[in-house]
């Protein structure tokens, strides 16, 4: 299976934040926010993903490299900036599997391991081309998408105000999983202190012993 990663924010709600930098490549827990998405897809097993880049582009592509840091083999696609994420794999069908896992990598994911996880096993569970999955009380943030271009992806467009839409497919809703959309400035701060608290678990922090003589 292949990620779909939409880092394609242009961050205006989040200026001045934004004025140097795009809204992925913000530092959480001392690196950026869509490293922490790719440490989990690692971990997941998802070994190649295709980024949907904007604003930024080649300071993200050079942070990022090819991916060979987690394992996964990247490739990047150049939107107009909060594109429809519809449209993009319209464009970029050349450069995708037939079934994705789609989501924002420039939003912050809590438990994202255990929450990828479940919720691939959980939308296997499930039929037809397209799966939803979210948090607890929060939008949907995870699209498993079989449907080979043939829409499904709008809940994944960027809003600073999610819009409230009734799901034209399955929603599953995943145990355990925390988001945080970093839509403002405070937002972004509130993530901050959540995640040094703990409240964003499965988060890998620099220098932190993730294993015997491993950090």
């Amino acid at each position: 299976m292949q990620a779909l990663i939409f880092a394609d924010r242009l961050g205006r709600e989040l200026e001045p934040l934004t004025d140097r930098t795009c809204a992925a490549l913000l530092p959480v827990l001392g690196k950026p926010v869509l490293e922490h998405t790719l440490e989990a897809l690692g971990a997941a097993g998802l070994s190649e993903a295709v980024v949907a880049v904007s604003p930024f582009a080649d300071e993200l592509r050079l942070a990022l490299g090819d991916g060979g840091r987690w394992g996964i083999r990247l490739h990047y696609v150049l939107t107009c900036g909060e594109e429809d994420p519809d449209a993009v794999v319209e464009n970029s069908q050349s450069q995708l599997a037939d079934e994705l896992l789609a989501l924002r990598g420039d939003v912050l994911h809590g438990a994202a391991l255990r929450a990828l996880s479940e919720f691939l096993r959980l939308a296997a569970e499930v039929s037809g081309p397209v799966v939803y999955g979210r948090a607890a009380n929060a939008p949907v943030s995870l699209c498993l998408h079989r449907a080979g271009g043939r829409g499904g992806l709008e809940p994944l467009r960027w809003s600073a105000e999610p819009v409230e839409m009734p799901p034209t497919w399955p929603v599953v809703e995943v145990p355990g999983a925390v988001l945080n959309r970093l839509e403002s400035p405070s937002a972004y701060h509130r993530a901050n202190l959540d995640a040094a608290a703990g409240r964003f678990p499965g988060l890998i922090v620099p220098g932190q012993q993730v294993a015997p003589r491993l950090t």
